[in-house]
């Protein structure tokens, strides 16, 4: 085969895939790795960049809820791709097929929570109440209530002064007299 150039010798691969309508690399498509590390994991994953026509690009995602938040962002995903060379104007977001399902995330199991001993007097009340499930049901709530409000008082550190004592460090003085609606002095009568 001759070169355009009109020199004798082999063509390489990618003039041969261009000159091929068929087998020519897709001009108007987006790699989707490319796409990925455009807009983020968090987009990447829940999109797939469609055709490139007439400066507008089309993307596919996976719910019309992502389409509205998308849409919201469009100005950046725009100023983002065309600093990457991309020659396109504007978005058109399609909820469709976005290829691979978005990764499922661990869940991450919380820590049991911790139980603690019920008081004396607590377990002799509940020892009268005639219900077996509802007396356990009860037992198991105050277990788990006092044993997170120990979990929380070893967590505080140095508890901090009640309210009353802090009443009585500060200055004594008149208490404020509540204001009724008419003018001072008025004794609620209104004046002509």
């Amino acid at each position: 085969m001759t070169r355009s150039s009109g020199k004798r010798g082999p063509t390489p691969l990618g003039a041969l895939l261009e000159g091929s309508g068929r087998l020519r690399a897709k001009a108007d498509r987006m790699d989707r790795g490319r796409w990925r590390s455009l807009v983020g994991d968090r987009i990447g994953e829940r999109t797939r960049p469609g055709s490139l026509r007439d400066g507008c690009l089309t993307i596919y995602v996976a719910s019309a809820v992502w389409a509205q938040e998308l849409s919201l962002l469009s100005t950046t995903i725009l100023e983002r791709l065309v600093h990457d060379g991309f020659a396109v104007k504007e978005l058109r977001f399609r909820v469709g097929d976005i290829g691979e399902a978005p990764e499922k995330r661990p869940v991450v199991e919380k820590a049991p929570m911790p139980k603690a001993e019920l008081p004396k007097a607590l377990t002799e009340r509940l020892a009268h109440i005639q219900d077996p499930a509802l007396r356990a049901a009860i037992a198991e709530a105050a277990s788990y209530s006092l044993g997170r409000t120990e979990r929380a008082s070893a967590e505080r550190g140095t508890p901090r002064a009640p309210r009353s004592a802090a009443r009585e460090t500060a200055p004594q003085g008149p208490s404020p007299v509540p204001r009724s609606g008419g003018p001072k002095g008025s004794a609620g009568k209104r004046s002509r």
